[in-house]
């Protein structure tokens, strides 16, 4: 055996474990970077679950099981409703804000009316599109985290 083939089996050798390093690093790191992506999906979504959908959710429902049923919600509730968004708004998507402060707009001025006089107290969202979606956003993001759903 020459020099020649000497060094080029050599080289093959440290490049092909030289290669098989490298490329097991990287696997490596991919796969490890996909789970922590998911652990802070995880945990994005527990914490929205937890600092805006489970507390709205337990205002709209509130009052769900009375004989009157869902019939919207008061100043006060929407009002609550709002502080929520308000202060967690990285939680929210722009349709739940929008959705929101539309809602509370539409109840601030009911409720200036009613203290004036002109009306009696009136509620929002008794077509339940805020209940609707409240609901079904907090039961997908419940079944997304394998909790038990409706």
């Amino acid at each position: 055996m020459s020099w020649a083939q000497f060094y080029t089996i050599a080289l093959t050798a440290i490049f092909s474990a030289l290669f098989s390093a490298i490329f097991a690093n990287v696997a490596t790191y991919l796969k490890e970077k996909k789970i922590r992506n998911e652990n802070a999906s995880v945990k994005y979504k527990e914490e929205a679950l937890s600092k805006i959908y489970t507390p709205i959710y337990r205002i709209v429902t509130k009052e769900l099981y009375t004989a009157k049923g869902y019939d919207g919600l008061n100043h006060e509730q929407i009002t609550q409703v709002k502080g929520f968004v308000d202060n967690f708004p990285e939680y929210c998507t722009a349709e739940l804000i929008h959705l929101v402060n539309h809602l509370f707009d539409d109840s601030a001025r009911l409720d200036d009316m009613a203290k004036m006089g002109y009306s009696e107290p009136s509620k929002v969202d008794d077509n339940e599109v805020l209940y609707k979606y409240v609901t079904e956003k907090f039961n997908s993001i419940r079944k997304e985290l394998g909790m038990i759903t409706k």
